[in-house]
């Protein structure tokens, strides 16, 4: 995860760039308009992007509305120059930038994305009616086969899924090939 520092002015993208890697943060691209920060945007895996209000072919409520989600908006600009309320998922920082406060935000954002993959990841996964079925099949054959509860047969098919390195779909298969013969 980086940081993309999207400016109209070269300068600006310079000194961005120049404070994030002081402070430790990763530079992930650099952009001098809107559709240039969302192609930097597409090409990463998520982060945070850095902005003006207002670049040349458009401005950042057009930016954060075709922003993947995995990425968080930083928007850094002249009070006086936003004409309109701020969405939910932007955060302000106005200028001249205060760099303890923008480092101390750009943390935070961070932290919110990590917990928000963790909250992702931890998710069980989506599985079609078919995959169901097979995980419940293969339970069938455990619980007949060996006398175990669906509980007891379902943690023994996640012991032998992390076991061997397996998904619970590849054990349900394994389960079925070997035991149900």
């Amino acid at each position: 995860m980086g940081c993309i520092a999207a400016f109209p002015r070269e300068e600006d993208v310079r000194v961005i760039c120049g404070i994030l890697r002081k402070n430790g943060f990763d530079v992930a691209g650099k952009a001098l308009t809107g559709a240039a920060a969302l192609n930097c945007a597409y090409g990463a895996a998520g982060g945070i992007l850095i902005c003006a209000c207002q670049f040349r072919d458009m401005n950042f409520t057009e930016i954060r509305q075709n922003l993947p989600d995995s990425f968080s908006m930083l928007l850094v600009c002249r009070s006086s120059l936003l004409s309109e309320a701020l969405p939910d998922n932007v955060v302000f920082l106005p200028l001249p930038l205060k760099v303890n406060a923008f480092v101390s935000t750009l943390r935070t954002l961070e932290a919110e994305q990590s917990g928000r993959r963790r909250r992702k990841r931890s998710r069980p996964p989506v599985r079609t009616e078919a995959e169901e079925k097979l995980i419940r099949d293969a339970k069938n054959v455990l619980m007949d086969r060996n006398g175990m509860t669906e509980p007891e047969a379902h943690r023994w098919m996640q012991k032998y899924s992390m076991d061997h390195g397996l998904n619970l779909m590849e054990t349900s298969e394994t389960v079925l090939h070997y035991w149900s013969l």
